[in-house]
């Protein structure tokens, strides 16, 4: 948690306001993208899985954005992990890849990755 203010079990807690309910939808916001209204981040989120769980751990982020009370989900772009002696590691979006020190290639699908997301409530009502 980034904000003491937080809680699981009560939803976000303000300083400048009275307690608020606890929110059942939660807005996503993939990779790159922002939102326009102001916001304040109290929650970072991380797991690592294989790529092709990306979809698992973001639906994983949503439900703990939901018990500390957040609006949304920033979303970040996924990490791989380079292999010990690995070859090399291939992001299938933007093709670029790392070179390790064998000779196998591997696809971000079936690379181990970093997921990260942050979670946040409007500061503006």
């Amino acid at each position: 948690m980034l904000d003491g203010s937080a809680s699981p079990s009560a939803g976000y807690h303000s300083s400048h306001g009275p307690p608020r309910a606890k929110v059942e939808a939660i807005e996503v916001y993939q990779q790159g993208k922002k939102p326009a209204r102001p916001y304040k981040e109290i929650a970072l989120f991380t797991v690592d899985g294989e790529g092709r769980e990306e979809a698992d751990a973001v639906q994983g982020f949503i439900d703990l954005a939901r018990k500390c009370g957040a609006d949304a989900v920033l979303v970040d772009r996924a990490a791989t992990f380079k292999k010990e002696g690995g070859g090399k590691i291939v992001d299938t979006e933007t093709k670029e890849g790392i070179q390790g020190g064998g000779s196998e290639t591997i696809f971000y699908p079936n690379a181990r990755c970093v997921f990260r997301a942050t979670a946040i409530v409007w500061t503006e009502h």
